[in-house]
């Protein structure tokens, strides 16, 4: 048994796979057999599913296991790459986006190992996809769509215009009152 020498009473019952979290894993999952696919997270839907962009560069929707929800360093987020099953043994219906399962998720620091170990798949898909861009449109809806006609640009010009002139006459008001002589009396 170990010998409790920093105190607490709680101490020495810590778990050691949270002592040690930030660690990357030991071993890495790869894809070995012909079911198995890369993928990346794009959208969560709530529940035990999310939509994936599979490296065939197919959307899926993937069933979260029970093992994997709400689990420490296993947070499932849009943009994290994982592991998914395919489901070959489900008829494809046309017009329906078919379905697969989470085998494996991974974290940053796995990114780059796989990366490494697999060098002979084609990342970029992930890669472009890491900032929200989504096949070369941004996802962000603010800047996917702009507002405007000629009536507001008009208004603006105009509310400009009155800014900058009421700004110079507060000015104006300003200088001829700090020019006038101050009467201790009145104060």
């Amino acid at each position: 048994m170990v010998k409790n020498t920093c105190g607490g009473s709680k101490h020495k019952g810590q778990a050691r796979k949270t002592v040690n979290f930030g660690k990357s894993s030991i071993k890495l999952r790869i894809a070995l057999d012909e079911g198995e696919i890369y993928a990346q997270v794009n959208k969560i839907f709530g529940g035990p599913l999310c939509s994936v962009l599979c490296i065939d560069n197919i959307t899926r929707n993937c069933v979260i296991r029970g093992k994997f929800r709400n689990k420490g360093k296993d947070i499932i987020k849009p943009g994290s790459w994982v592991l998914v099953g395919l489901r070959d043994w489900a008829s494809e219906k046309p017009n329906v986006v078919s379905t697969c399962d989470l085998l494996e998720i991974y974290l940053d620091s796995d990114k780059e190992r796989l990366k490494k170990q697999q060098p002979n798949i084609d990342w970029k898909i992930f890669i472009t996809n890491e900032g929200g861009i989504v096949n070369g449109n941004k996802n962000n809806q603010d800047e996917m769509f702009e507002f405007s006609d000629t009536t507001n640009e008009e208004y603006e010009n105009i509310m400009k215009n009155e800014i900058s002139s009421t700004n110079a006459n507060n000015t104006k008001t300003l200088a001829i009152a700090f020019n006038d002589d101050i009467d201790l009396d009145d104060i």
